[in-house]
């Protein structure tokens, strides 16, 4: 009887088995995302424009700022206070049903499925956000050189405070997207999986994101009540 010799290790069959089972998970991943993202888009970008449009004409009118100064405030909002809180509360209002609805399948897949997704979505989100606020706030000062502007703005953005904004977005939507699953199976459990379970999820998901929020200010950035 003769034995199969084995595939050698550099050779692109020896990891075959163990790579394929991982394939439908991947693909099934980024389905999640992309289709998840597609659903909060339009509301993001519509939030990024409605908030750039509010606080540059506070800035620049009632304030009487300067534009440049105007922008790295917007900028520095976005980044520091309200960016993430935003894309997180926008975006639950979208997901929450869905999230609710892959409640009903079964196994542990669906969860982490769920959330990984969230989290990647929300970081993306969160750029969506920001060059839509940043963009809108642009076009409504006045320019003389708008892309050499734009270039001077994107050049002020600390790279670690972006990472970490989007860190923020991400861990508040993923957050949130595993409290629906859990409301999701605990509404199944009770057989009311209704609009009542709907809205009351996404209230608390929203107390949820609040705080988290809070928890970030006080605990996780002690910088911000700092003299520095």
């Amino acid at each position: 009887m003769r034995l199969a010799r084995p595939a050698a290790v550099g050779h692109p069959t020896a990891f075959a088995p163990a790579l394929s089972p991982m394939a439908p998970a991947t693909s099934s991943l980024l389905r999640t995302i992309e289709r998840d993202g597609l659903h909060c888009a339009g509301l993001v970008l519509l939030g990024g424009v409605a908030f750039g449009a509010g606080l540059i004409r506070l800035l620049v009118g009632p304030l009487q700022q300067s534009s440049s100064f105007s922008l790295e405030v917007l900028a520095q909002t976005v980044l520091q206070l309200l960016g993430p809180l935003v894309v997180a509360l926008l975006a639950l209002t979208r997901l929450m049903p869905h999230w609710l609805e892959r409640a009903r399948k079964p196994g542990a897949r669906v969860w982490w499925r769920s959330v990984l997704s969230a989290v990647v979505v929300g970081m993306v989100l969160f750029n969506l956000f920001l060059v839509a606020v940043l963009l809108t706030g642009m076009v409504m000062t006045p320019r003389a050189d708008l892309l050499g502007e734009w270039r001077d703005l994107l050049a002020t953005l600390e790279p670690a405070a972006l990472l970490e904004a989007m860190g923020r977005s991400g861990a508040f939507l993923g957050s949130t997207a595993a409290l629906g699953l859990w409301e999701g199976r605990r509404a199944l459990r009770r057989g009311d999986l209704s609009t009542k379970a709907t809205a009351d999820a996404i209230l608390h998901a929203t107390a949820l994101v609040l705080a988290l929020k809070l928890l970030w200010i006080l605990a996780l950035s002690p910088s911000h009540f700092s003299g520095s």
